[in-house]
């Protein structure tokens, strides 16, 4: 329990330090006072025992039950104790004096050894160990709950962990919670390029064409992480709502390329030729939805209040995010057809005898 006492003190005095915490604050109340005795060698000489010392001590001021009798439908116990008077104090207690085993009585203090201490109202544990909470509020502007947890695993939690072997220091709370978002939010994220890729092969009729809409996501993801960066905001698991969203955007984007190439194939059109008038023809489509979905989440990024600030990690991530994918739309998705075409003539070109 003192090992646990001084981790938690010097977790807490390094979370006092960083920039954007407050309210730093434990669940290791003092709790009641008690006191404890410690039997002296004296009084192992002269024959107490520590369960001698107990008893007489509970005794004296707890009661000691000489008789139970029935009284009608009812049981009786008759308890001795030291008058009132005699037991309202601690000068009391430790006055007192213990009975030894030829009759003679010595004085308590002469006996043992005392100590003050506190002992907790409520005792927390998780998988069978002694646990201890530390909470603290965090400015979302300054910082994030993952930031500060990195932080400490850096610096005070490495030293405690050397110092105390035993000791095991884990996120719980709102950081807990994101942790487990977050690895939902990936599963999600898979079944989610899944779907897509299914239903963009059925109609297209190919494999590979799905991929190539695909291929402008991650870049996406990148613009998340740049814009966040831009703002200046940790990315947190709002920012991978954000993305998710973000995700039918940009494959809407790359499909609507996709579409008009195909068209101007099945028309006749050579590949570069195709490729030029898709981009041309669907710029300007591409551009809407990108000016149109910026726009709309600029008011949401440059609010202040408190209410908002957990919705603008997901808002920076839509709009920074189109924003870059939409240039690489236009760059990558044409040049990934082109080369695709190209592998593909090279493969399915005769080879010579």
């Amino acid at each position: 329990d003192q090992e646990l006492r001084q981790a938690v003190s010097a977790v807490v005095d390094e979370l006092s330090q960083l920039d954007g915490i407050s309210d730093v604050r434990d669940d290791l109340r003092p709790g009641k006072p008690a006191i404890r005795f410690r039997l002296k060698p004296e009084g192992r000489a002269l024959g107490v025992t520590t369960a001698d010392l107990a008893s007489q001590v509970g005794d004296s001021f707890g009661g000691l039950e000489v008789q139970r009798f029935q009284r009608r439908s009812d049981e009786v116990k008759v308890i001795a104790r030291v008058p009132e008077r005699a037991r309202d104090s601690l000068h009391d207690l430790l006055t007192m004096n213990i009975r030894l085993a030829d009759g003679n009585f010595v004085p308590l203090l002469s006996l043992a050894d005392v100590e003050s201490y506190y002992v907790s109202d409520s005792i927390q544990r998780r998988d069978f160990k002694r646990a201890a909470t530390i909470r603290a509020s965090i400015d979302k502007q300054l910082s994030s709950s993952a930031e500060v947890f990195a932080s400490l695993n850096k610096g005070v939690a490495a030293q405690l962990r050397q110092t105390y072997p035993g000791l095991t220091i884990r996120p719980v709370g709102e950081l807990e919670e994101e942790q487990a978002m977050l690895r939902g939010l990936v599963k999600a994220l898979i079944i989610s390029l899944l779907l897509i890729y299914v239903l963009l092969a059925i109609p297209l009729k190919s494999y590979w064409q799905p991929l190539v809409i695909m291929s402008v996501v991650p870049f996406g993801f990148a613009g998340a992480v740049v814009g966040h960066l831009i703002v200046g905001i940790p990315v947190s698991v709002f920012s991978f709502f954000g993305m998710l969203a973000l995700t039918g955007v940009v494959v809407n984007d790359s499909l609507v390329m996709m579409t008009r190439y195909n068209q101007f194939r099945e028309d006749g059109m050579e590949v570069k030729r195709a490729l030029v008038e898709a981009g041309s023809s669907r710029l300007r489509a591409i551009f809407l939805t990108t000016v149109t979905t910026v726009a709309g989440l600029t008011p949401l990024m440059l609010e202040t209040s408190e209410q908002a600030q957990y919705l603008i990690p997901a808002a920076v991530s839509l709009a920074f995010g189109e924003l870059f994918a939409t240039v690489i739309t236009l760059l990558l998705v044409p040049i990934v057809i082109a080369g695709g075409n190209d592998i593909g003539s090279l493969l399915s070109r005769p080879k010579a005898d």
